[in-house]
């Protein structure tokens, strides 16, 4: 059986599907991301923030890197140490304890050969080898980036 041309209707299509507004369940996924993302954002800003301070100090040891003044290389660990963990906990230490601090708070390793060799660097007016600079100035700026300070949080 052949249809008449004249009894055909014009296909009936849907309306197109919108793009806004969006369902339930999307708009809910986007909220969650971007409060995510937000909040990434500002824990990161929050540590850019804090580290500040050894950024300035990064920036200071490259000019006594270059200056190759050892014994202000020393002072900066210590001014450092006093900007992370505050005065009154690190300006009493010297020697071995200073040094003690310097281990346990870092992952820079100091053996009694290094101890001894700063030691008598602050106490003596010897020449340096290129040697005893280049470690001393490692040492150095390994605590710098490596220190870690233990967050406090108030009960």
């Amino acid at each position: 059986m052949v249809g008449d041309i004249n009894t055909l209707r014009d296909i009936i299509s849907p309306e197109p599907i919108e793009m806004y507004p969006f369902a339930k369940g999307w708009v809910i996924l986007i909220l969650l991301l971007l409060s995510l993302l937000l909040s990434y954002a500002i824990n990161r800003y929050l540590k850019y923030k804090k580290n500040r301070y050894r950024r300035e100090a990064t920036k200071e040891w490259k000019s006594l890197k270059k200056a190759k003044d050892i014994k202000a290389l020393i002072s900066l660990n210590k001014r450092v140490a006093i900007s992370a963990y505050g005065r009154d906990e690190v300006a009493i230490l010297s020697g071995n304890e200073w040094w003690d601090f310097m281990q346990s708070h870092s992952k820079v390793v100091l053996d009694k050969d290094i101890r001894d060799l700063i030691d008598s660097i602050l106490y003596s007016q010897r020449e340096l080898t290129h040697k005893e600079i280049d470690t001393i100035t490692l040492i150095s700026k390994q605590w710098i980036d490596t220190h870690f300070v233990e967050e406090i949080n108030d009960v």
